[in-house]
């Protein structure tokens, strides 16, 4: 578990390497110029928009796995999806997508609205996960972890595989929080 001045930063899968904050600002790759933007895609349209950017996205990820495709993601979604509500979180950094949360809104009848990734369910999908490009894993996170606060609804992330980016802002502590993307 990361101390007040330290996080956990991705190194490489399944790989965690605990840090200082003072050495992680004075990397390079923290200084990125652009900011990010973050997008909530709510509709099946703009799902299929994503088709060309996605898989080469997950390419670039450590969470590569036939279960992240957007093929195999897109058709759980078509079929599967009960009476959820699509709710993929799209960062950008400038132009470049550099990370996708593909989730959906579950409202199950005895518990309240929860977060879950897309293949969660009866007929789930084995190792779900964030994708996030190699080298962008900090910034990706620490924004989505502050977008999900933000929309104040509870997450659900089952299925995760052992080296899960979902699950760096709960070994980060609640410092995650602090650092800015």
């Amino acid at each position: 578990m990361a101390g007040p001045e330290q996080i956990a930063k991705v190194i490489g899968q399944p790989h965690l390497q605990v840090i200082d904050r003072n050495e992680l600002e004075a990397e390079p790759e923290t200084r990125r110029a652009s900011a990010l933007a973050i997008q909530d895609v709510e509709d099946t349209t703009a799902f299929a928009a994503l088709r060309p950017h996605w898989n080469e996205l997950l390419r670039a990820s450590a969470s590569d796995n036939p279960f992240l495709t957007w093929e195999w993601q897109h058709t759980w979604w078509m079929h599967l999806r009960e009476s959820s509500a699509l709710r993929l979180t799209v960062v950008r950094s400038g132009g470049e997508l550099i990370a996708i949360a593909p989730l959906r809104l579950a409202t199950p009848r005895s518990w309240f609205p929860r977060l879950e990734f897309l293949g969660t369910g009866f007929a789930g999908s084995d190792y779900l996960d964030l994708i996030v490009r190699r080298g962008r894993e900090l910034e990706s996170i620490t924004a989505l972890a502050q977008h999900f606060k933000a929309e104040q609804l509870s997450l659900r992330f089952t299925r995760l595989p052992p080296s899960s980016l979902a699950a760096l802002p709960s070994k980060a502590g609640p410092h995650i929080e602090k650092i800015k993307a």
